[in-house]
C-alpha cells in the first residue's frame, strides 16, 4: 500500500525526504519500501539527477522487476492518481511511465520487421508513391480495421506518428448537457459525467481520447480503460486488433490508394 511520500525536488534533490509510517528516510538510505523507492527515483530523474549509486535497478525509461509489478498493481486500484500526484507526476506522465518498455523488450518501430513504418517505406520506394498519399492510405486502412473491430458506428481519427512509426487512433467526443439521441451516445459526453472524472470542460467543447489498439501498448491501454473506459464506452485492454502481417498492411495501403489488383 502507498504510505505517502514527500520530496524536496529542488537542485538539492539528493536530500530528498521520504516519510513512511512516520519514519524519515533519506535518499542515501536503503530503499526498503518500493513505493518510496520508485517515487524518490522519479523525483530525482525529473530534476536531472540519476540515483545509480543506490537504485541501479530503477529506470524511468526502462522500468523492471518489482517496480514494474508495483506499477501494474497500482493501476488496478483507485489510488494511482494519488500516488502520481504524491511523486510530482501528472496523470499523463504516470501513464507514460507505466507504458515505458521494460529492459530487454524489443521496442517496436521502423527497425521491427514488418512494422507499419517499414511496409510504408517499402511501398513508397517500390511504387514511387508520394509520402503524404501513402500515409493517408495507411491511416485510412488502420481506421477502417479499428471500426470493424470496435464498431462501425464509432467515430475514430487516425494519425501517423513518424517518430514511433505507427498510426495512432483517437476518439473525439463532444460535451453535452445530456444525451438526447441514442444514436449519438458514442460521440457525446454528458458534462456531469465529465466533471465526475475531473475534467474541466464546457458544453460544446470537443475532447479527444487516444485509443490504444495495439498489444504492444497493453499497460497503457489498461490505464486508459481504468481512467476513461466508462466515458468512452470502450475497453481495449485484452481487446486489441489482431496484429497485421506485412502482407495485410501492404494490401490495405494499396487498397485505400485505389491501386488496381494487378499492380499490387
Amino acid at each position: 500500500m502507498f504510505h505517502g511520500v514527500t520530496f524536496d525536488a529542488s537542485q538539492d534533490a539528493w536530500t530528498a525526504r521520504v516519510e513512511v509510517d512516520g519514519r524519515i528516510v533519506y535518499e542515501g538510505d536503503y530503499a526498503f519500501d518500493v513505493d518510496a523507492a520508485l517515487g524518490r527515483e522519479v523525483a530525482l530523474l525529473k530534476n536531472g539527477w540519476r540515483a545509480e549509486r543506490n537504485f541501479p535497478d530503477l529506470e524511468l525509461a526502462g522500468v523492471c522487476g518489482r517496480v514494474a509489478e508495483r506499477l501494474d498493481t497500482l493501476l488496478q486500484t483507485d489510488s494511482w492518481h494519488e500516488w502520481a500526484a504524491g511523486v510530482g507526476l501528472s496523470s499523463d506522465e504516470f501513464l507514460s511511465l507505466v507504458g515505458a518498455k521494460r529492459v530487454g523488450e524489443a521496442v517496436p518501430g521502423v527497425e521491427k520487421q514488418g512494422s507499419q513504418a517499414q511496409v510504408l517505406e517499402q511501398l513508397i520506394q517500390e511504387k514511387g508513391l508520394s509520402r503524404s498519399a501513402a500515409i493517408a492510405a495507411l491511416e485510412d486502412f488502420i481506421r477502417a480495421e479499428a471500426r470493424k473491430h470496435y464498431g462501425e458506428g464509432r467515430r475514430l481519427e487516425a494519425r501517423y506518428e513518424p517518430e514511433k512509426g505507427v498510426v495512432e487512433l483517437f476518439q473525439p467526443m463532444v460535451v453535452v448537457r445530456q444525451i438526447t439521441d441514442p444514436a449519438e451516445a458514442l460521440h457525446q459526453l454528458p458534462i456531469d459525467e465529465a466533471c465526475k472524472h475531473g475534467l474541466e470542460v464546457e458544453v460544446g467543447e470537443e475532447i479527444v481520447f487516444q485509443v490504444f489498439y495495439r498489444e504492444e501498448d497493453s499497460a497503457t491501454a489498461r490505464a486508459q480503460d481504468l481512467s476513461w473506459g466508462r466515458l468512452l464506452k470502450l475497453s481495449t485492454h485484452g481487446n486489441f486488433i489482431a496484429p497485421l502481417t506485412p502482407g495485410a498492411l501492404r494490401e490495405g495501403i494499396l487498397e485505400h490508394l485505389g491501386v488496381a489488383q494487378g499492380e499490387r
